[in-house]
């Protein structure tokens, strides 16, 4: 594992993939790199694909001065969250000032909206309490889908309708910044998700431009 970690020191940026811990509980990973992380990212496929080819030029626009590790896992829900915050071994490597946290749209397809609002809440509370100096950045769930009236996305939009009510605006804070993935109709289109559910890379630089501030104030 130390091996495998040890990249993320000469790239400052790093995607685990989920094989990398989740073919044994608890592995007892030693990892002395993790204290150099000063941000996490939490999240599904969306916060996954930001080591994609897509997200290199918002990467290197945004990212580049600072030490972050990406915990994102394509297809995740959150309660695979949960399980990795809880049973991987993984979280006690680090000791970030800043964790980000968007999670939630796979849920759309298989959970009803309050089971993911509870599950979001789970995980702010298991990132609390393992990072009890961190501050949090909880993301509403982007939109996705063709048209407002998208099942899915009304599903997410549910969620978000909640879990801001979680955010203090200190220890945790509530970052929207749906409405600049839309047009001016209000409509979702494929220049900024190619399908409409991930990101395309104008996609990617409206997320990294509202990360960028916080970077700043807790990655150095």
């Amino acid at each position: 594992y130390a091996a495998v970690f040890n990249r993320v020191l000469d790239e400052k940026f790093y995607i685990l993939p989920r094989t990398a811990w989740m073919e044994d509980t608890n592995p007892g990973i030693v990892w002395e790199g993790g204290k150099e992380i000063k941000i996490l990212m939490l999240g599904d496929s969306i916060t996954h694909l930001w080591d994609s080819k897509a997200a290199a030029a918002a990467r290197a626009k945004y990212f580049a001065p600072y030490k972050i590790f990406n915990l994102g896992v394509g297809g995740d829900r959150t309660q695979d969250t949960i399980q990795l915050l809880t049973n991987s071994g993984i979280p006690e490597l680090f000791n970030p000032k800043l964790v980000t946290l968007m999670i939630g749209t796979n849920n759309s397809t298989r959970n009803d909206y309050r089971a993911t609002v509870a599950g979001i809440k789970k995980i702010l509370e298991l990132i609390s309490g393992r990072y009890p100096d961190a501050t949090i950045l909880l993301y509403a769930i982007f939109p996705r889908g063709k048209g407002n009236d998208n099942a899915k996305h009304l599903e997410n939009q549910k969620v978000n309708a909640e879990i801001v009510k979680f955010c203090d605006g200190k220890k945790i804070i509530w970052v929207d910044i749906n409405k600049e993935f839309l047009n001016s109709d209000g409509v979702l289109e494929k220049s900024v998700m190619y399908d409409l559910l991930h990101l395309a890379p104008k996609g990617f630089d409206i997320w990294g431009k509202s990360l960028q501030p916080y970077f700043e104030k807790y990655g150095r």
